[in-house]
């Protein structure tokens, strides 16, 4: 296999096409989703912790 294969092996080894570290820049939807997961997680574990706290 060559190294500079695009696999599991190619990681192992440094392959400059890897795009796993490779930022890129959300856009649209997948940003919009991301944000209300992050909120909708946080609320859920805020309240979470004042129901606990209360009851």
């Amino acid at each position: 296999m060559a190294p500079d294969s695009n696999s599991f092996s190619g990681a192992l080894v440094g392959s400059s096409d890897l795009s796993l570290f490779k930022t890129k820049k959300e856009r649209g939807t997948k940003v919009l989703l991301k944000r209300l997961m992050f909120l909708l997680g946080f609320s859920l574990m805020i309240s979470s912790v004042i129901i606990r706290t209360f009851m």
